[in-house]
This record gives C-alpha cells, sequence and structure tokens, in this order.
C-alpha cells in the first residue's frame, strides 16, 4: 500500500532552512513507523516535484542540493523514488487541477492540492509535515472543484502527521492496508483478447496466450503505443483494476492493457506485483 505525501502542508513555510529538514526527518520517522508497523511501501510525490517552493525564495531542488550528510541521503532517498503522482493516477491527470484545499488560519486559498488528490483516487491516505497544528488532524477535508459551473463537492482524506498516530488513523490503516485478492473462475480459453493490427500482433498474442492463464487476468483490451524508452514491466496500475503492461525486453516496448479483478488501486497494485513476479523477465 502506498501513501500520498501532502504537498500543501509545506505551508505555512517554515522559519529557515534547518527548520524545513528537520519537518522532513519528522516525515522520514512517521513513514518509517508505517512501513514497520502496517507495510507501508512508498510515499507518493507529486509529479511536479521539481516545481514545488518549500520556502518562501526557494526551490525544493535548491533546498535538496545545500543539504549535507547522512540526512541528506535520508531525504532524497524518502523523495526520489517512484512511483509519482501522475505514475498512480492513470487517465485521471486532466482531473488532478480540481481538488483544491483551503484554510484561512493558514492563508490558503483553494490551492492545488495533488497529494489529496491523490487519496481520492487511490482511496489511500495522505502523510504531512508538521508546520502546523492543523496538519496533526487525522482527517483532512478539501473539496473537488467544478470549474464550469464553481461548484464544489467535499471530500476527506486520513492524515498521519506525527509518529503517535491517533486511534482513527490507526483503525482506517489496519482496514485498508490487508489487501483481499478476488480471482476469476473464467477459463484462460474465455478470456477476451483485443489487439490492434498494427502492434507487431504475433508478438503480443504469444505473450498474451501465457498471461491470460493468470487467475486475476480477466480479458486483455487493446495494445499500447510502443515505449521503446522504458524499462518497467509495469507501466500504470488503475483504481479500477487495469494494468498497463509493457514488453520491455522487446526492441520497440510494444505493450498491452489488461483487466483484472482488482476492485481498487491497492488490489490492482498487488495483482500487477504478482504479474511482474510471474512474467517479468
Amino acid at each position: 500500500m502506498n501513501i500520498s505525501f501532502n504537498e500543501i502542508s509545506i505551508l505555512p513555510f517554515a522559519e529557515s532552512a534547518h527548520e524545513l529538514k528537520q519537518h522532513f526527518l519528522n516525515l522520514a520517522k512517521v513513514y518509517k513507523k508505517l512501513k514497520e508497523d502496517y507495510n507501508i511501501e512508498h510515499i507518493v510525490f507529486p509529479s511536479n516535484l521539481a516545481e514545488l517552493k518549500v520556502l518562501p525564495d526557494t526551490l525544493i531542488h535548491k533546498w535538496l542540493t545545500e543539504l549535507r550528510g547522512m540526512e541528506k541521503d535520508q531525504i532524497l532517498n524518502l523523495i526520489h523514488r517512484r512511483p509519482f503522482s501522475n505514475d498512480v493516477i492513470g487517465g485521471y491527470n486532466e482531473e488532478i487541477d480540481s481538488f483544491v484545499f483551503s484554510n484561512e488560519d493558514m492563508g490558503i486559498e483553494e490551492n492545488i492540492c495533488i497529494g489529496l488528490g491523490v487519496t481520492y483516487i487511490c482511496q489511500t491516505a495522505s502523510i504531512s509535515l508538521n508546520t502546523h497544528e492543523f496538519w496533526e488532524k487525522d482527517k483532512i477535508q478539501f473539496s473537488i472543484l467544478d470549474y464550469n459551473n464553481d461548484e464544489r463537492t467535499p471530500a476527506i482524506a486520513p492524515n498521519c502527521c506525527i509518529a503517535e498516530l491517533t486511534n482513527d488513523f490507526k483503525t482506517w490503516i489496519e482496514k485498508n492496508a490487508e489487501v483481499v485478492l478476488i480471482t476469476t473462475d473464467m477459463e484462460p480459453s474465455t478470456k477476451h483478447i483485443h489487439f490492434r493490427d498494427d502492434h507487431e500482433t504475433s508478438i503480443l498474442m504469444a505473450f498474451a496466450k501465457r498471461i491470460v492463464n493468470s487467475k486475476y487476468l480477466v480479458s486483455i483490451i487493446n495494445s499500447l503505443p510502443f515505449n521503446s524508452a522504458t524499462s518497467r514491466f509495469i507501466r500504470k496500475c488503475y483504481s479500477d483494476g487495469k494494468i498497463e503492461i509493457v514488453l520491455h525486453w522487446e526492441d520497440k516496448g510494444i505493450g498491452m492493457v489488461i483487466q483484472t479483478t482488482g476492485r481498487n488501486y491497492n488490489e490492482t497494485l498487488a495483482i500487477a506485483e504478482i504479474l511482474k513476479e510471474k512474467y517479468d523477465r
């Protein structure tokens, strides 16, 4: 299970680079507890990480270059790891700008909140910096903004900020961290397979005949555009059970979209790991 970094919790800005470093070291401490106690695998950071301002006049990459020693490595290892937000939200890239957060006390007015948006799309929780007592809440309310008619729909993200987790957050994460996968009773020969004619169909079909034996695969929806630059077998996972797979060992990086039995993002991610272990090269 992944958890999403709430980048809005950078606000209010720390008073110094040293104070900011302490906030991120605390984040690492909280993540370590989540990983040890609840098997949280990864913090998803926004894909626009390089654009994040972490001090009034400093972007995150500049601040990171000025860090030194083991603490720098600790923070970099936390931040610079895939998947990022665009990797996990799948087809919701355009909708991510619809999630906004406001808080009058902190002077925040409808800031786009990618991290909180990821919690909504992927049905996960957020992890926040402890820059303000507000971020210690175990639930954060934000809004889904309909730009066409200026309407706002409330949404809530489970949240943690300090290592002393609240009972409500513990209950939520214990319930949601447990992934129970379902299988299909379809025979491999009955599973629908469809590829575009111009996408190396013979190679894709040979691989399809192997992967349809998986008890988690329901159908093969279509072929993917060529992805020759990637070396990853799993390209993307979706909360509705779809997974994009790339045969990265082929020169052109051909691939396919499959439908699995995953009922949410966490289940789909778990199925993707099973398929990767069995069918990747």
